[in-house]
Parts: C-alpha cells; sequence; structure tokens
C-alpha cells in the first residue's frame, strides 16, 4: 500500500483533466459581451444557471453530442473530466461561488502538464507524525472572510479545531472546509484557493508534507 499512494498522488494532478491541466478559470461577468477568452459561444448568467448559446460550427459538445442552438446549464457537479460542455479535448467546467458563475478551462495540452516531472516531498521524519484532537464546531456556522489567489475576498467555512503537541508544546489550527475540493493554486495559478484564516500560523517550522513541483 505504501508504495501505490504515491503512485496515485503523482498521477491524481497530470489527469488529462486534472488540476495541472486547468489554463483558465473566467468569470461570466467580467465579460459583458459573453465572449469568454478562446471559447466559444456566447456565455451569460441566468439566475441560478448559466446559458450557452453556440452554433454547431463552434465545435462545442453537450453530453458528448455536437451542440447547436442554446442550453441552460448549472454547476457541473463532479471532477472536470465528467463536464457536460467541451471543446475538442478540452473540458469546460461550469462552477459558482457565492452567486457568481464562472467556467474553468482545463486543456490537457497545457504547459504545465506537458512540463511536470513529479512533486518534490520532504523524507518522511516520524518526529512529525503526531496524534492530534479534533473538535468539530458542529452546526454553527463559522465562516470568514479571506483573500483568494485571484485576488478576490471570499467567504471560508471552518470545520473545526485541531490541537496537538509538538516539542512539549500544546498548539492547535482551524479546519478549514474547501467546499469545492479545488486543489492548490501550486498546480495552476487559475485555482482560486483560499489564503489561511486568521490566527493559522505556526511559529515553529514544519519540515514535512509536499514541497514544489518538479
Amino acid at each position: 500500500m505504501r508504495l501505490l499512494l504515491p503512485l496515485r498522488r503523482l498521477l491524481t494532478p497530470s489527469r488529462r483533466a486534472g488540476s495541472l491541466a486547468l489554463v483558465g478559470t473566467h468569470w461570466i461577468s467580467d465579460y459583458p459581451d459573453g465572449r469568454l477568452p478562446d471559447i466559444p459561444g456566447v456565455w451569460r448568467t441566468d439566475g441560478d444557471g448559466v446559458v450557452l448559446i453556440a452554433a454547431e460550427t463552434d465545435g462545442l459538445t453537450v453530453g458528448e453530442r455536437p451542440f447547436g442552438g442554446e442550453v441552460r446549464l448549472t454547476a457541473d457537479p463532479g471532477p472536470a473530466d465528467r463536464a457536460r460542455v467541451a471543446y475538442g479535448a478540452r473540458r469546460l467546467v461550469v462552477l459558482v461561488r457565492e452567486g457568481v458563475w464562472g467556467v474553468r478551462d482545463y486543456d490537457p495540452q497545457s504547459p504545465a502538464r506537458r512540463a511536470f516531472r513529479g512533486l518534490r516531498a520532504t523524507p518522511y521524519d516520524p518526529r512529525w507524525a503526531v496524534p492530534g484532537r479534533f473538535m468539530p464546531y458542529g452546526t454553527v456556522d463559522r465562516t470568514v472572510r479571506v483573500p483568494n489567489a485571484d485576488g478576490r475576498e471570499r467567504g471560508l467555512g471552518l470545520g473545526g479545531e485541531l490541537s496537538f503537541e509538538l516539542d512539549g508544546r500544546e498548539l492547535s489550527l482551524q479546519v478549514t472546509v474547501q467546499q469545492d475540493g479545488s486543489p492548490w493554486a501550486v498546480f495552476a495559478d487559475h485555482f482560486v484557493c483560499p489564503f489561511p484564516p486568521p490566527g493559522n500560523a505556526l511559529d515553529v517550522a514544519i519540515a514535512a508534507g509536499e514541497r514544489t513541483l518538479e
């Protein structure tokens, strides 16, 4: 099992529609004419969904069938490779954040995916494997506003507090709930991952885990 987990960790971001394939996250409200960068069709928000208008000659498919006309779309619930809208090998994922609708563009020919050679990680050291105590916040809604990687501020849900002892010191961190399951922005500049919540900083260096892409 210890041999399989690192391999799976390497394969997941490098899938054809994995995190390294993301080349754009476009918020539809930023494009009043409905024309997203390098994406065919006209995209407009309509209440709790998105309306896409395109001609068959645009080369889009919806539900794996050539598309021409008008279709109403809601947010894609699953992984990017199951997105309903595609443009050739690219997958166009519809998403919504705090009422703002957008489209993520996954391209298997992205420079980041083609250049990926692996993940550089710190060698395992049992010193950093310590027991912890998780105290969930329960049904209490604890949301804080934090900056995101794209420069915008959004709400971040907090699920509870994790306490642990390290070198004789009692430390704690707030555990966040990343609602869309997005990877961190280290894989692609177009992910909107949040910055840590206030107070989630330790005054000790933790020499463990993944460090950089190779």
